[in-house]
């Protein structure tokens, strides 16, 4: 079973209080979730999304950024915290980590380097020695040539 973290995030007064599972749903007022801001990173599909429907995109594409840029950031600190946590052998700053982000195979390759760089910002790479930050079109890609093989056991009645 494939279980992606949802690409979202909770904020309280400018201050991140939930992201992915977790992302508060009720409406508070001062609380603002938002959700699926990762294919806004392209700024065409941001700019068609602005056109098509401007109250639900976010005020600037610079808030795109900022709302990735803290999303992986949790993301980060979680991963870190889990292995530090669950595999106290691993030596999480001496280990060899290679951390892949995938990217829609649709974009150009500018826009490509966007995740990758915002990755790096929220500390992907920094946290040791040996890390790296890379994208992944293969993973999109893989995804696209796949959707018979995922969708035929639903189809046979079975999960």
């Amino acid at each position: 079973m494939d279980v992606q973290v949802p690409t979202s995030i909770c904020y309280k007064q400018n201050d991140v209080i939930s992201w992915g599972f977790l992302s508060h749903r009720q409406d508070e007022g001062d609380e603002e979730v938002h959700d699926w801001f990762k294919i806004l990173l392209d700024k065409t599909e941001y700019e068609k999304a602005k056109r098509s429907s401007p109250e639900d995109v976010p005020q600037s594409h610079d808030d795109v950024k900022k709302y990735y840029r803290d999303f992986v950031r949790k993301l980060y600190n979680h991963i870190r915290k889990f292995l530090e946590e669950e595999l106290p052998a691993f030596g999480f700053q001496e280990e060899t980590i290679q951390f892949i982000f995938s990217v829609p195979a649709t974009w150009s390759p500018g826009v490509a380097e966007d995740p990758k760089q915002l990755a790096k910002e929220a500390r992907f790479g920094k946290g040791g020695s040996s890390h790296s930050v890379e994208n992944s079109r293969l993973a999109s890609l893989k995804r696209r040539l796949q959707p018979y093989a995922l969708s035929a056991p639903r189809l046979a009645g079975t999960r």
